[in-house]
């Protein structure tokens, strides 16, 4: 029992980590071409920590620690983010948001745009895209599904 509230506090930091120094940051700027993925990642972890440790002090001080403030203090973040990097309000940006998914939504609502096709067409592809971009490099389809298999075979006997 013991061991599955482990597994389970284990996987949940994992997300967490996943979602506040990955998603996160890539939400918020563009990726530098002179950076490595690595020197991103612990950039944006050691920000990412003094901001949670500076912001949860004061969330903890005012006893408003919940999920709902963290998550806003990642849209704030996220937010300020892209107005930064193309030069323009926050207010503008939230504006220009809005108005891109009024449109949207008026587009499928008009018909113009089928959201099930768009799925389906997504859920039909994710395999090859995959694939694409992760075993093939210029290999055939058969030797691509063998890779598949063999990493599947590693990872399953590892753990």
């Amino acid at each position: 029992m013991y061991w599955l509230l482990s597994i389970d506090a284990v996987v949940r930091i994992g997300f967490a980590l996943a979602f506040l120094f990955i998603i996160v940051p890539a939400l918020a700027r563009t990726r530098s071409r002179a950076r490595t993925f690595l020197e991103n990642f612990f950039w944006n972890l050691g920000v990412g920590i003094a901001l949670i440790t500076l912001v949860g002090q004061m969330f903890t001080l005012v006893n408003l620690f919940t999920l709902v403030t963290i998550l806003g203090s990642a849209v704030a973040v996220i937010l300020i983010g892209r107005s930064i990097e193309r030069g323009v309000s926050p207010f503008k940006l939230v504006h220009d948001w809005v108005e891109n998914a009024f449109l949207a939504l008026l587009n499928i609502f008009d018909g113009r745009v089928n959201v099930l096709r768009r799925m389906r067409r997504g859920y039909r592809r994710a395999p090859n895209s995959v694939s694409t971009a992760s075993c093939t490099r210029g290999r055939s389809a058969t030797s691509a599904s063998f890779c598949r298999v063999g990493w599947t075979r590693f990872v399953s006997s590892t753990t």
